[in-house]
């Protein structure tokens, strides 16, 4: 688990740019934007889910594309309470 939310910003960030297709600039310049809203689509939403889980055992709500990256990020920092 990320010891604070710029731990978690960076580790969702990281598998957000090499997993999901997601472009780092985008990340940066709109990190409250929805990662839909950034051209992430279904597959790589369930892409992100799978990660997270696998890597840091937090479950994103069925909605994660509907969250911006400060939201995912705060979710795997507190370990997935919502």
């Amino acid at each position: 688990m990320p010891n604070t939310t710029i731990d978690a910003i960076a580790i969702v960030s990281t598998i957000l740019e090499s997993s999901c297709g997601v472009a780092g600039e985008a990340l940066a310049l709109a990190p409250h934007t929805p990662l839909i809203d950034l051209g992430m689509d279904s597959l790589a939403v369930l892409e992100l889910q799978a990660k997270v889980s696998e890597h840091h055992d937090v479950e994103l709500p069925d909605d994660a594309g509907e969250l911006s990256l400060s939201q995912i990020a705060d979710l795997v920092s507190a370990g997935g309470r919502r």
